[in-house]
Order: structure tokens, then C-alpha cells, then sequence
């Protein structure tokens, strides 16, 4: 290891060379990456939670899912 080291720190072109390389490849890698605004896998289902202390099933079922279901329902 220590051959190596000191092989790099007597050839500084070399290292220049190297320091080239990463920057070049490192700008193929971004242009060649696939770049989504949504990404795959968002999976197809979404969560909601609705509260109302005090109300019954009733009252929640027709005052706020039935509304929550038409408002999501073109989504």
C-alpha cells in the first residue's frame, strides 16, 4: 500500500489524470440516470383519517366520508 501511495504523490500528472476521470465519468453517470418527477412504485392507495368527538357513526359516515368519497372520487 505504501508503494502505491508514494507512486501517486511522485506522479502528480497521474493523479490529475484520475481526479479527470472521476469528473468525467461522474457526468456521464448524472445525464445517463433516469430523472422522474414521480418515481416508480408510488403505490396506488392513499390513507385518511377523519375525526369528530362527540359525533356518532352515523353523523360521521354522511357529514364527512360520503364527502371525503365525492371529493376523491375523480382523483
Amino acid at each position: 500500500m505504501n508503494g502505491i501511495v508514494s507512486w501517486w504523490g511522485r506522479n502528480p500528472v497521474a493523479g490529475n489524470l484520475l481526479m479527470v476521470a472521476c469528473l468525467v465519468l461522474g457526468i456521464m453517470a448524472y445525464f445517463r440516470m433516469e430523472k422522474e418527477f414521480f418515481p416508480p412504485g408510488a403505490g396506488d392507495a392513499i390513507t385518511i383519517s377523519a375525526s369528530w368527538p362527540g359525533a356518532s357513526p352515523e353523523d360521521v359516515e354522511s357529514q364527512v366520508t360520503v364527502r371525503i368519497e365525492e371529493a376523491v372520487a375523480a382523483v
